[in-house]
């Protein structure tokens, strides 16, 4: 007895067979039968006989034959075993299992199946629903069948229409059976079903939905039938929906076309046909950069490139490789919101290379939009960065003298400078010139090699040039380059000046005169101030037209040239004006001469200027230069003679005492020591500043450099695994992941070539080319085995990805150690190794000292013998482990000495006395003394000798870090600068973040403790630097003076402002850091704000100006104020836009700027801290760029704001630890946890309001 189902199955398949036996047999017979009747239609036409029947005869086969077909096909059934047979040899994996079902019978007593009897029919089973075995006739098989018998009727119609065509006489007429077939039906039932989505045409490797829906009644299951243009037919079951009356299969991958249909139980439905299509992609950017003749450069090939760095005037091709042939591609560039583009043309050597050449003459940031033959373009666009990098002009920086000097007729001056150019120097010299006299211009050298500083001297003889008392002498340096034009271009260096003294000048201190003699030595010596007044207001004056014959180095003079020209005249203008007043007070006949020779140079010198600002004239500048400088000199001899300084009563000094500082004299005056010394410091504060600001740049380029390789080693290794996993894939599944896995690391692996070309871009700004020169080739040849393993990846060639891989990231560990001895130097890392050593053996002595006592707490104090027990035992131990300790330590810092010794020998020398200081001390032997009295019971006696090894172990540990600072720089000035950093960092966000909502900023929110933090600290800094003012000794201070000045400290220094001079400012604020512990804020409450025009005490109330030695660089400000806007406001323009990180241009530099926080700080939890919210800030930038949408502010607020702010705070309180030593703040206090900071600050805010 056969199982229902089972029988059911096989039903299906002998149906299905009797069906194919139907049509072909039918097929045959009545194709037979049509060549039958063409042969008679052919042999009755050919012959003229008739075959008398023949049409009868023919039609007689045909139904004998299909009756026999039909009886064949509908009334016989073929045996089941014989089925079974069949169905097994086509599928094999049946492996008898069918044949095996057949012969299971039922148990005769219960007459129900057994267990596994029902197993091995359920499994057939299972297998017919899952293969349907009615494939056993292919559909291909079955169409060819259907269409011989089809075609069958049709041939003998036609061969029976023409037998019939033919005369009367020849064939009889017969009728022909025009339905042969008509009661012929296939037995089943029909759906009416509509496919989704028909025909169509999908991108490649996307995947396809097909769907079936039908009108009235589901069939209980649907095959989704699709086969590839030359490929094997596939059969995807179709899932039902539960809501819809729908089948829906889904193909996974579409990667070539295919067709497709649906099987419906017996019933098919029609074929369709899907079509693939690819967006137009780029593959790969080569650059070529054929470099000016000027730079002396090859010409060079960049492959897979997305930023390029191109020197002005270089030709770049770039050579895009797409995947298909395009319609267009172009870039395109928005300049002030309108775009340009630059259309790329098909290489002549390869149609799918789309490339395009122009001239680097400006920073370009390109987008590549490519359009194909139907109209599609790309669907993220990508980005392009050119950046030119300006052919700088030569940098010359004075060795000797860097300031005015006065020198005597007959003193020599030796002049020194170095000068470096990016592509060589053509030639080097120095100029000088006595106006009305000597002009002379003194080529020092030529043909220098690029990229390096080159050292020029000169010997200015005084005695030779015939200088005389009261003459000027001016002198720069200049150097020479090729231009971007390709011509020689000239720099010169600032304008200085060398002032004849005479002789018998003399400064001596004179007695204090009486009454109206002391108004009458005022009143002589007024006219020789106000000349030297005059004199200072010249020289500027010939320091801002030096400054645009400087600058105006082109043919057509800049934007701003004719305002400036402007203002320097009418401040030439005023100096003639007061010239003109001192005129008055003039009686000696040879000063009124030597006024007359002023005002003649100042009117020449204004008509030049007009004359130069009118006509846009560059080549008067020089002749009003010449004339400025007579002028000056002529001013010069306005000098008197002999000085006699007098120290006058504090308000006299008071009045006076700007006018003193701005004497040509200061020099010889300081030494009389009637007031303070000048600060000394500047000219250093601003080489510390220039070196902070290379400092910050190397710990940017570590950075990258750390991270670079780091993920390139991360890399290497998930290569390795990848190419383990495809050698071991066993079937389709694992490979198919491990190609995925493939995929995303060439992804990542193209991604780090872009971070790479970005550290690239980084290195060759001016500011870095000359320090980076030799590192920027090291980085290129990283980046080409970075590019490299990029490509073998896309070959699929492991490992060669994998060595190219690690040669990249061998290149990228020398460049990084090589930065990590230019930001912390040499020994940096041994030191703070020495320093944890320390640290930990001072630790674990302590613990030691606390187990002895513990031990003297728990014995007998009758007995002074120990217990063998397991305290006395673990105390043995880590006696054992100190003596190991300290002499490891000892051991590295005699290392560190022999290393030190010829590099760092300040470092070697304290390390060296700390080691012969605790040689006295000999802690080992402490050590050896305690543990051998703890071995015999002498407790007190170990206690003793581990006291004093304690003792010595501090004092090493202190003499260590005495050393450390060094080299390592004092951890709480770091500490200051990542605050100040972190609190611009949340001002520019806050900023940002207000501007977004429409609020005003409020930069105090948030920052309560870190303004706390500062506020202690520059207190306590200002505290210990303050000093007296000029004149006045602290001692005549009254207390309530000096309480008053403690309270003022933060307002020190700061010169008030003063009233009707334009261009100052005509209020300050003050701070007030230097509050009482008692007085410290609370957090939550705000800074109050400075009082605007408070004026300063103990200061000078003339304003303070610059001396004629000081001088400052170009672009510094000037004290001197006239003409309007002043002068100062032409040699320091400037001014900042709102900073937006996010929604702006600015991320790079507020990253980089978080980024140096992160290596500011020594606290490993800071530095996670840092680099997490900074890499959180870079997805969410990322992401932005990406989707082309407004920032998530909300995201920004949860993910960086508040973790900024937090990470603010915490430095703030590490900072104050460290700094508040006197003040009352707890030293020790938590920082507030995450979840009660709002309530904290709510209650901090409403105590400090009072309510």
């Amino acid at each position: 007895m056969i199982n229902r189902e089972l029988k059911h199955q096989l039903d299906r398949v002998d149906k299905r067979l009797r069906m194919y036996r139907f049509w072909s047999g039918l097929g045959i017979v009545l194709i037979s039968t049509a060549v039958l009747t063409g042969l008679i239609y052919a042999y009755q036409r050919g012959t003229g006989n008739t075959i008398e029947g023949g049409l009868q005869l023919t039609l007689s086969v045909a139904l004998l034959g299909s009756f026999f077909v039909i009886v064949a096909s509908f009334f016989t059934r073929r045996e089941q075993h014989r089925l079974a047979q069949q169905i097994e040899s086509r599928y094999p994996q049946l492996d008898s299992v069918l044949v095996t079902a057949l012969d299971q019978q039922p148990d005769k007593s219960t007459g129900h199946w057994g267990y596994l009897q029902q197993s091995v029919v359920d499994k057939a089973v299972h297998h017919a629903l899952v293969h349907d075995w009615r494939s056993l006739v292919s559909s291909k098989q079955m169409g060819f069948a259907r269409f011989s018998a089809f075609a069958g009727i049709v041939f003998l119609v036609l061969g029976s229409l023409g037998l019939n065509s033919l005369p009367a006489n020849r064939i009889p007429e017969k009728s022909t059976p025009e339905k042969l077939f008509d009661n012929v039906e296939i037995g089943y039932t029909a759906y009416d079903v509509i496919i989704e989505p028909g025909d169509t045409e999908v991108e490649q490797g996307t995947s396809l939905l097909v769907l079936a829906r039908f009108a009235d009644r589901l069939p209980p299951e649907a095959t989704l039938i699709y086969k590839t243009d030359g490929g094997v037919e596939h059969a995807v079951p179709m899932s039902r929906s539960l809501d819809d009356p729908l089948f829906g299969g889904r193909i996974a991958s579409v990667e070539s076309p295919l067709n497709y249909r649906v099987e419906i139980g017996s019933q098919r439905t029609s074929g369709y046909r899907v079509d693939v299509f690819t967006y137009p992609m780029l593959v790969q950017t080569d650059a070529r950069l054929l470099f000016p003749i000027y730079t002396n450069q090859e010409e060079k090939l960049v492959q897979d490139v997305r930023r390029v760095s191109a020197v002005e005037g270089t030709k770049l091709t770039l050579m895009c490789r797409v995947n298909k042939a395009l319609a267009t591609a172009q870039f395109v560039e928005v300049i002030e919101n309108q775009e340009e583009t630059i259309s790329l043309n098909p290489s002549d050597t390869d149609t799918l290379i789309y490339e395009t050449s122009f001239v680097v003459n400006r920073s370009r940031e390109l987008e590549l939009y490519l359009t194909d033959e139907n109209g599609r373009t790309n669907r993220h666009p990508p980005k392009f960065r050119i950046t030119m990098i300006e052919n700088l002009p030569p940098d010359i920086k004075l060795a000797k003298p860097t300031r005015d000097i006065e020198v005597s007729p007959i003193e020599e001056v030796e002049l020194a400078a170095s000068a470096w150019d990016d592509f060589g120097l053509q030639q080097v010299g120095v100029s000088y010139s006595i106006p009305g006299r000597i002009e002379q211009e003194i080529s020092i050298g030529d043909t220098f090699p690029a990229k390096e500083r080159i050292e020029v001297e000169h010997l200015l003889a005084f005695e030779e040039l015939d200088a005389s008392s009261d003459e000027l002498l001016t002198w720069y340096f200049w150097a020479e380059d090729i231009g971007p034009d390709g011509e020689v271009r000239r720099v010169s260096s600032d304008l200085f000046f060398a002032e004849v003294r005479p002789f018998e000048e003399i400064f001596r201190q004179g007695q204090q005169p009486e009454g109206n003699s002391q108004q009458q030595k005022q009143q002589s010596g007024q006219n020789a101030e106000q000349a030297e007044e005059l004199a200072e207001l010249q020289k500027q004056i010939i320091n801002a037209t030096w400054k645009i014959i400087r600058r105006e180095t082109r043919n057509e003079p800049s934007a701003e040239f004719k305002s400036d020209m402007q203002l320097i005249t009418e401040s030439q203008q005023s100096a003639l004006t007061q010239v003109l007043e001192l005129e008055q007070n003039l009686e000696d006949s040879e000063s009124l001469a030597h006024v007359e020779r002023v005002k003649q140079e100042m009117q020449k010198a204004i008509q030049s200027l007009e004359s130069a600002g009118s006509g846009s004239s560059i080549s008067q500048l020089q002749p009003a230069l010449d004339h400025e400088q007579a002028a000056y000199q002529a001013l010069l001899r306005l000098r008197a003679r002999e000085h006699e300084v007098v120290q006058s009563s504090q308000s006299q000094q008071s009045g006076q005492s700007q006018q003193s500082k701005n004497s040509r004299s200061q020099q010889q005056l300081n030494q009389l020591q009637l007031r303070e010394d000048e600060n000394r410091y500047a000219q250093q504060e601003q080489a510390q500043t220039e070196q902070e600001q290379q400092a910050s740049e190397d710990r940017q380029v570590l950075n990258r450099l750390k991270e670079l390789a780091e993920r390139q080693g991360d890399l290497n290794e998930q290569i390795k695994e990848v190419q383990a996993a495809l050698e071991e894939a066993e079937t389709e599944e694992e490979r198919a992941e491990a190609e995925r896995q493939l995929k995303r690391l060439r992804e990542e692996q193209e991604e780090l070539l872009r971070d790479t070309d970005e550290l690239q871009e980084r290195m060759e700004q001016p500011q870095n080319q000359e320090r980076m020169a030799e590192a920027q080739q090291q980085l290129d040849e990283a980046r080409e085995n970075i590019r490299q393993s990029a490509e073998s990846l896309q070959q699929e060639m492991l490992t060669q990805a994998a060595n190219q891989g690690t040669r990249a990231q061998r290149g990228l560990d020398d460049l990084k150690e090589e930065f990590q001895k230019r930001t912390a130097g040499e020994f940096e890392e041994q030191l703070r190794e020495i320093q944890e050593q320390a640290q930990k053996l001072v630790e674990e002595e302590n613990k030691l000292a606390e187990q002895l006592e513990d031990l003297r707490s728990g014995d007998d104090p009758a007995s002074n013998s120990l217990r063998d027990s397991g305290d006395q035992q673990a105390s043995e131990q880590q006696l054992l482990k100190q003596k190991e300790r300290l002499k490891n330590l000892l051991d590295k810092m005699r290392e560190t000495i022999e290393q030190a010794e010829e590099s760092q020998p300040l470092l070697a020398e304290e390390l060296y006395e700390t080691i012969r200081d605790t040689r006295k001390a000999d802690p080992e032997k402490a050590l050896e003394a305690t543990d051998l009295s703890l071995q015999r019971g002498l407790l007190d006696y170990a206690i003793e000798q581990e006291e004093l090894a304690r003792e010595s172990m501090q004092g090493l540990a202190e003499g260590i870090d005495k050393a450390a600072e060094k080299v390592l720089g004092d951890e709480v000035e770091s500490l200051r600068r990542a605050l100040s950093e972190l609190d611009q960092l949340n001002k520019d966000l806050d900023g940002e973040l207000a501007r977004a909502e429409g609020r005003e900023s409020d930069e105090q929110v948030g920052h309560t403790s870190a303004g706390e933090a500062r506020e202690v600290s520059e207190n306590e800094k200002k505290n210990e630097e303050a000093e007296s003012p000029t004149g006045q000794g602290t001692s005549k201070e009254q207390p309530n003076e000096q309480d008053s000045k403690m309270q003022q400290s933060g307002q020190q220094g700061k010169p008030s402002a003063q009233p009707g001079k334009p261009g100052q400012e005509s209020a300050q604020e003050s701070e007030q850091p230097g509050q009482t512990p008692g007085q410290q804020k609370t957090p939550g409450q705000n800074n109050s704000p400075g009082q605007p025009g408070q004026s300063q005490q103990n200061q000078p109330s003339g304003q303070q100006q610059n001396s004629p030695g000081n001088r400052q660089s170009e672009g510094d400000s000037k004290t001197l104020n006239f003409g309007p806007g002043g002068i100062e406001q032409f040699l320091n323009n400037g001014g900042n836009a709102p900073a937006s990180p996010f929604s702006g241009d600015n991320f790079v530099e507020w990253s980089d700027r978080l980024r140096d926080v992160e290596e500011i700080v020594d606290d490993t939890n800071l530095q996670a801290e840092a680099a997490r919210i900074r890499d959180e800030a870079r997805e969410i930038r990322k992401e932005i760029l990406n989707s082309s949408t407004p920032p998530q502010w909300d995201l920004i607020k949860q993910k960086i704001a508040q973790p900024l702010t937090e990470l603010q705070n915490r430095v703030a309180e590490e900072l104050l630890k460290r700094t508040a030593e006197d003040a009352r703040v707890p030293i020790d206090k938590d920082p507030v946890p995450a979840e009660y900071e709002d309530e904290v600050r709510r209650y901090y805010q409403r105590l400090g309001s009072g309510e």
